[in-house]
């Protein structure tokens, strides 16, 4: 009879492998020459969702097969097939697309091998789906209040779940006779959908937690109602205690999100209004991006010298 073997753990490896899920940034550049705090040097796979194929054993381990890059990064392994035996994953890549092409069977494959990562596989696993993110937040609110946790209200309906991140899957109904040729289009699919009040605002703003690093943001479009569409702008926005209290409680959800970022619309009522959880792979202020990917990096290795030494 075959035992299940336990993945290596403290003191058994002489380096960390770290498989960073991400179609922007180069990550092999930002570890390099990067050691645990015990002194393991981290060695980068890189690839996107879509390159990914997981194979996962209770006596075998993790393998994880990708495919040679379409757009390989310079100096890197990219260019090649390979397969790779991860000991961490750096997830800066939601696994879905805008055509609803989900990864979640790449997600379970990875937390069937009890992968530690940033942000946790299970975490990651829990968020690929609003309705569930938004329960919890609900939750939340009820411990809170709805003054200090100023949640939108949210409708669900068990027909279409589309892709709703960056601004695509979202249209808005100005009358009922708008929602009713939205939804005869809806009733042609299979899985649920959700509604939302559209409030009248003077602008949205973020609020970003990577670690124990606060940032908030305001992020306005001059050319569509969805603020993260179109020609946007973005400046600093005066971080509050407000805000940092509603980002430490969510950062509590599904075992812990190490790295997330609520989007919050402020209304022309001067009332605030929490829309929308974003999970491990938030997008990052341009001014600010070098610095909150350097804590990114730093954060990740402070869970792989957790894991590893």
């Amino acid at each position: 009879m075959e035992v299940a073997q336990q993945p290596q753990r403290k003191g058994e490896k002489n380096e960390v492998v770290l498989l960073a899920l991400d179609y922007t940034t180069d990550w092999y550049k930002l570890f390099r020459g990067c050691k645990t705090a015990g002194g393991l040097p981290i060695r980068v796979e890189q690839s996107e969702w879509k390159d990914l194929h997981v194979e996962a054993s209770a006596t075998e381990g993790v393998k994880v097969h990708i495919k040679a890059s379409d757009n390989p990064l310079p100096f890197s392994t990219q260019k090649d097939e390979r397969v790779v035996v991860p000991d961490f994953c750096l997830i800066r890549n939601f696994p879905m697309d805008i055509h609803d092409n989900g990864f979640k069977n790449m997600v379970i494959g990875l937390l069937f091998g009890d992968i530690p990562a940033v942000n946790s596989l299970e975490s990651v696993l829990r968020c690929m789906e609003r309705p569930v993110v938004y329960a919890a937040m609900l939750k939340l609110q009820r411990q809170l209040g709805p003054d200090r946790f100023p949640l939108i209200a949210m409708n669900y309906y068990p027909n279409l779940r589309a892709s709703g991140y960056q601004g695509y899957g979202k249209t808005q109904a100005r009358d009922k006779h708008d929602m009713q040729d939205i939804t005869s289009i809806l009733a042609l699919h299979n899985d649920y959908y959700t509604t939302e009040p559209f409030i009248e605002h003077e602008y949205e703003f973020r609020v970003q937690k990577i670690g124990d690093h606060y940032r908030a943001f305001r992020r306005n479009s001059a050319s569509s109602w969805k603020n993260n569409w179109g020609k946007l702008t973005f400046v600093d926005h005066e971080m509050t205690a407000d805000y940092k209290l509603w980002v430490d409680e969510v950062a509590k959800l599904f075992g812990g999100l190490d790295i997330l970022a609520l989007d919050v619309l402020h209304a022309k009522d001067g009332k605030d209004y929490i829309i929308e959880v974003n999970d491990t792979a938030p997008g990052l202020m341009w001014e600010h991006e070098e610095e909150d990917l350097g804590h990114i990096r730093d954060l990740a290795l402070k869970r792989m010298s957790e894991a590893y030494d």
